[in-house]
């Protein structure tokens, strides 16, 4: 009786489809059976199901259907879909009519679900030309006149413009074809949908449509058949035409006066941010980040990794190149051609990587080529090095700025006992812990470059620098002269952070692989948590069910990244899937996923009506609710079989996005606690866990709290010391 794809191969309805029809008939409580109907007329006759199974059946007849015990079994599901739709009221005819075909698409059929609409279509014009309605029969013959004209001459002059920028003869097949080809809809239904806009472009008497205006006719045909899976498959990505149209015009982009190129930057983002949120993330993480329950990073870089550190040693032992480029960069042999490679590899990695490209130790590293150097070449190497990174910083839109250059006292314990590479390529005897002094000597020339500043002193945009320091630095013979010399740089210049590590990290199993790669971060929103809980118990519970929609978040981006990498040298990921003595050069099993935290100080004053640093109790409530935090991403980590990293989230812009929502949703609540920024004026949460802005607190011992906080956090977390404007 139907469509042979509407069942499997022993001629039964698919069970999927069987699911989806349950799903609409499940109740609690048993709906009220439908005894009598409402006819056109007003009239109201005894409800008759077999009535619906005959006109089912007839449908199906002409679609070369046999099995009539199948169309009795449907008009019983119209009949409890209505029993359940109703509640007890009495259905009209054409509800009946509706229910019908609702059920048919519902249940798979949708090829007799179009010859049951045609059918009910043409009875309805024979009882309208049976009342002898003059002004139907006008109606009816006009319309015939119409379909006549445009079949024979008319549709051959409508003409529609494509995306490819060509201009063809209307054919209703190609939305046809476009359906089932984008949405995986049924062929029927997708017919269904064709004449549906056809009979619109008829009525309006348009010559020349375009491509997205068809393509916004079939998406409302879709939604009004409810269809709404179907729809999401065949949106159109875009900005309309007045944001393009200002974008294009100029403006400013991030505070900086844009050029061409930057626009097609911001137009290129905007289509990616509509695809991640279209095609990469599934529903519930798309509107919880529009709810603003959760924040989705890089969603304009959706198709990149959030962060890694990575190793110049991959420049040093292999050179420059993918496998499956023609211009490849032999391994540097002087020190000058590796500044050049790790410049030019800086550029390659952003467009990778949504956020920063960041180089761990540096200097040991570079330490087999400079060892011999004597003080002023080596000056000249570190100038050349920072100068490289402020211009491009100033010339490639910023994105080069977002690069930090990490340098390390003693070596790292996965550096110190490995092999040194040295120019050419070659391992050498000695162990990098063996060229300590070399490196040493290196980053105190890069603290002088940086502390001295450009011209007129101008402080450079770029490198930013990471100091990294373990106990064993403290202990270590000069450590002391040289963490005086990189305060007094940040102090004059900024640009320096300070990366305390509790404990020595193995890291990569080679020197030339990345560490701690960092696929995608997902930031909550604490605050809102404490005003939908009302207490801490109830904020734990919020906790636990938005952490579930953020850790399946995290698996929609996993799986979307590793279809890019598993292109390999094919795919838009070719750099980082090039395989080295065989392994790959990220490993994407090793990366994490981090959960962001952030507005903690706001979260404890809604739930006790004190800040952070104003009582005890208020830091044992942070405590408690970082605590279940890491509790819920191990749980989550091991069930998704995933890293997932609860960290602290400093970005502003997350803070603003999130406190101006929440003002919209639950002004009451939120005016309580959002605060505004004295300097700048901006109303936004405090980021992280931080302690309130306008905290009068010695920087010792904020951070000496806030530390508190940090040691019950799995991944990084962070306490930021501002300094005066001036030099300090």
């Amino acid at each position: 009786m139907w469509d042979s794809r509407d069942m499997d191969i022993n001629g039964d309805l698919r069970p999927a489809q069987e699911g989806l029809f349950d799903a609409q008939l499940s109740f609690l409580e048993a709906p009220q059976p439908i005894t009598s109907i409402v006819k056109r007329d007003g009239r109201v006759e005894p409800f008759d199901k077999s009535k619906i199974a005959n006109a089912i059946f007839s449908a199906a007849q002409s679609m070369g259907g046999t099995d009539q015990a199948r169309a009795v079994s449907l008009a019983s599901g119209v009949a409890l879909y209505l029993s359940k739709k109703l509640n007890g009221a009495t259905p009209t005819s054409d509800q009946i009519g509706d229910a019908v075909e609702k059920v048919l698409i519902e249940m798979g059929h949708a090829r007799t679900a179009l010859a049951y609409a045609r059918f009910r279509d043409r009875r309805g014009r024979v009882r309208r030309l049976q009342r002898g309605d003059t002004r139907d029969i006008l109606n009816e013959l006009a319309e015939a006149q119409r379909e006549a004209e445009m079949g024979a001459a008319g549709r051959s002059c409508l003409f529609v413009r494509t995306s490819s920028e060509k201009l063809v003869s209307w054919d209703r097949g190609k939305i046809v074809q476009a359906l089932v080809r984008e949405t995986g809809l049924d062929e029927g239904m997708a017919n269904l949908i064709a004449i549906g806009v056809e009979q619109q472009i008829d009525a309006a008497r348009v010559k020349t449509l375009t491509a997205a205006l068809v393509r916004e006719l079939v998406n409302a045909k879709l939604m009004e058949h409810g269809l709404e899976r179907y729809w999401r498959r065949h949106v159109r990505l875009g900005v309309p035409l007045y944001d393009a149209d200002r974008i294009i015009r100029g403006g400013k982009a991030e505070g900086r006066v844009v050029d061409p190129e930057t626009t097609s930057r911001v137009l290129a983002d905007a289509v990616k941010h509509e695809y991640a949120l279209a095609e990469v993330f599934g529903m519930a993480a798309a509107e919880a980040h529009l709810r603003g329950d959760m924040f989705i990073h890089g969603l304009s870089y959706v198709d990149r990794l959030e962060t890694a550190v990575h190793s110049i040693g991959s420049a040093v032992r292999f050179g420059v190149g993918r496998s499956d480029s023609g211009a490849f960069s032999r391994p540097p042999k002087h020190a000058d051609t590796l500044l050049g490679q790790m410049v030019n590899l800086t550029d390659t990695l952003h467009n990778h990587f949504g956020g920063a490209v960041v180089w761990g130790a540096v200097n040991y590293h570079f330490a087999p080529f400079t060892e011999k150097m004597d003080d002023r070449d080596l000056r000249q190497l570190a100038q050349m090095l920072v100068y490289e990174y402020a211009y491009r910083a100033l010339t490639h839109e910023g994105r080069t700025a977002n690069t930090e250059m990490g340098l390390c006292w003693l070596p790292p314990v996965w550096l110190a006992h490995a092999g040194a590479v040295g120019p050419g390529g070659v391992t050498l005897e000695q162990s990098y812990g063996d060229f300590a002094h070399a490196a040493q000597r290196l980053a105190w020339a890069l603290l002088d470059v940086l502390k001295e500043g450009g011209v007129r002193g101008n402080s450079f945009p770029a490198p930013k620098v990471l100091i990294e320091l373990t106990a064993a630095d403290l202990q270590s013979a000069g450590f002391d002269s040289f963490l005086h010399h990189a305060a007094e740089t940040a102090a004059r210049r900024g640009h320096v952070r300070f990366l305390f590590r509790r404990q020595e990290q193995v890291g990569a199993t080679q020197p030339w692989e990345p560490q701690d790669a960092v696929v995608q971060r997902i930031t909550i929103n604490l605050p809102r948590l404490a005003y939908r809980g009302g207490n801490a118990e109830g904020a734990e519970r919020e906790l636990a069910q938005l952490i579930e929609t953020v850790a399946y978040a995290h698996t929609d981006k996993r799986t979307f990244i590793g279809k890019l990498f598993a292109r390999k040298g094919l795919g838009p990921m070719n750099l980082l899937a090039v395989e080295r003595d065989g392994r790959p050069y990220l490993d994407l099993n090793e990366a994490s996923y981090v959960v962001g935290l952030t507005g903690m100080d706001e979260c404890v004053r809604a739930l006790t009506g004190r800040q952070l640093h104003e009582i005890e109790d208020a830091v044992a409530l942070a405590v408690r609710l970082t605590e279940r935090l890491n509790e819920l991403c191990r749980e989550w980590g091991r069930r998704l079989d995933m890293r997932l990293m609860p960290e602290l989230t400093l970005d502003r812009e997350v803070s603003r996005r999130f406190a101006m929502l929440d003002l919209e949703v639950t002004p009451l609540k939120a005016r309580n606690v959002v605060t505004a920024d004295a300097s700048t004026n901006e109303i936004l949460y405090t980021p992280g866990a931080q302690l309130a802005m306008d905290a009068c607190v010695p920087a010792f011992d904020r951070a000496r709290l806030e530390g508190q906080l940090h040691s019950h956090m799995a991944g990084s977390s962070a306490t930021v010391v501002r300094l005066p404007e001036e030099e300090a």
